[in-house]
């Protein structure tokens, strides 16, 4: 189980790519998405609701959250406030991952002792 949390403002030109290759994932297990669309002043926030179909229909939860409150630092606590899982991943809106990568980062993340991994 991972949450991936994605702040983003002002990326409508990259962030369908970022949730495409989201979806690419062959991950076997329960993933949250959470795009926390900050202070945005064009289409970032239509962007991530076009693509909750495509979200639902690979049984991967996308919330999106939105606020007009500006700065990086506010839209990750914003965005801890609805993740379901304890696992996480942060990735900046223009940040493609390759296939795999969420099995990879799930697995060094399932164990009992705090651990941290990143790619």
């Amino acid at each position: 189980m991972l949450s991936v949390v994605i702040p983003a403002r002002d990326e409508e030109e990259t962030l369908g790519a970022r949730l495409a290759s989201i979806l690419a994932q062959d991950a076997a297990f329960p993933v949250q998405v959470v795009v926390c669309v900050n202070a945005a002043i064009d289409r970032t926030a239509f962007v991530a609701i076009a693509c909750a179909d495509a979200f639902r229909d690979r049984g991967m939860a996308l919330t999106i959250i939105i606020t007009e409150t500006p700065g990086k630092p506010h839209a990750l606590n914003l965005a801890e406030r609805f993740c379901t899982y304890q696992n996480r991943l942060y990735l900046d809106a223009d940040t493609t991952i390759s296939p795999g990568l969420l099995s990879a980062i799930a697995g060094v993340l399932a164990r009992a002792e705090p651990v941290y991994a990143c790619a």
